[in-house]
């Protein structure tokens, strides 16, 4: 059997249709389907929120969310043009247009070997820095920091809480966390934490919403801010030791 040469015009139509079908039943789906921007630090995305985040698409399989992971800085770059639709810093910043509310805060610990030479209570001034993994919490922790050793460079600079871990496997290294990522690092077994005497100021996890939300993810945000107090008010173990 042979197509007639009717038949075979017809082919590239046929195929435009077919063409057509699936970008409106794209359209269609797109249309049903409501899609929520978060933008969280590294921490939160990738270990304090992951129970929230899988919670959500349980109670809203309709809802598509879109996760993105920046430092606390980009992130209100990114609210304040609309690239996301709420935010998870630990940092507070000024912008006119954008509404921040404090969500939990976290007692600071060191973090070390389970083979060093340290204890409950510690002075900062029994740790040297040229044993310190350090990270850059926020500027409350970097002043903190800068008035406890004022000179001197720290053995290494991290850029996320997940890879303190990499970085503490020889005693007497160290370095200063919230509890979340000690939680998220106890199955290292060689790991222990202990308090300070003159601990950093808590560390604070701040909620970050633009003023003028875009209409089509305003229900989609009240939501998930519901569903953040729900799962911080049950999860209370999650920032404390």
């Amino acid at each position: 059997m042979e197509l007639t040469p009717g038949g075979e015009e017809f082919i590239p139509i046929a195929e435009r249709w077919m063409s057509l079908f699936r970008d409106t039943s794209k359209i269609k789906d797109e249309t049903l389907r409501q899609t929520l921007s978060i933008g969280g630090a590294d921490l939160i995305n990738t270990y304090t929120f992951v129970p929230l985040y899988q919670e959500h698409l349980s109670r809203n399989p309709e809802t598509q969310l879109i996760i993105r992971t920046y430092h606390s800085g980009e992130l209100y770059q990114m609210l304040e043009t609309h690239a996301i639709d709420i935010g998870f810093v630990y940092s507070q910043r000024h912008y006119p247009d954008i509404l921040i509310r404090t969500l939990y805060q976290e007692q600071m610990y060191v973090i070390c070997h389970r083979g060093s030479h340290y204890h409950d209570l510690l002075n900062p001034d029994e740790l040297s820095i040229a044993n310190e993994v350090y990270l850059r919490w926020n500027a409350n922790y970097e002043f903190w920091h800068n008035q406890n050793w004022p000179t001197g460079k720290s053995l290494v600079n991290v850029g996320t809480g997940a890879q303190l871990c990499f970085y503490l496997d020889v005693p007497d290294r160290w370095a200063i966390a919230p509890a979340s990522v000690y939680h998220a690092l106890k199955n290292k077994e060689h790991l222990v934490h202990y308090t300070l005497a003159s601990p950093p100021p808590p560390l604070s996890c701040y909620e970050i919403t633009h003023r003028y939300p875009k209409p089509s993810v305003e229900n989609l945000i009240r939501i998930f801010q519901s569903e953040v107090e729900l799962f911080i008010s049950s999860r209370n173990a999650i920032f404390t030791i």
